[in-house]
């Protein structure tokens, strides 16, 4: 019986050393399957990865240049969990920004420009 605990526990232990490696692992797929584009020739279809690959050669060049002492991975799970978490909060917060932004400008070109346009007309 001791010998089963003693085994579950291992299995259990393995997949919680996992766990950041599977999550990073599961965004960059994501990141992948979003970059990809769909390029069709005559006779084939495929997916194209240029933008993504442009796109990791130009974060290994920043990344090597800001670390101290050559290349310095995050491999705190506790700051790679909260960078994530702060980065989707971020987007959110400039999508709001964005859509308020966006809004004020419409309302602006399709009213009041409208309207002042009207009256320089009549």
């Amino acid at each position: 019986m001791k010998e089963k605990v003693i085994n579950e526990y291992e299995q259990f232990k393995n997949i919680y050393n996992g766990i950041y490696n599977n999550l990073a692992i599961s965004i960059l797929t994501d990141i992948i399957g979003y970059m990809a584009e769909i390029k069709e020739d005559e006779d084939k279809t495929e997916l194209d990865f240029t933008k993504f690959d442009e796109n990791v050669e130009n974060i290994k060049e920043l990344l090597k240049s800001v670390s101290i002492d050559g290349l310095k991975p995050i491999k705190n799970n506790e700051i790679f969990k909260r960078s994530l978490n702060d980065d989707l909060v971020h987007v959110d917060k400039m999508k709001d920004e964005c859509t308020y932004s966006m809004r004020t400008l419409d309302w602006i070109l399709n009213n009041v420009l409208k309207e002042k346009e009207d009256e320089n007309n009549a």
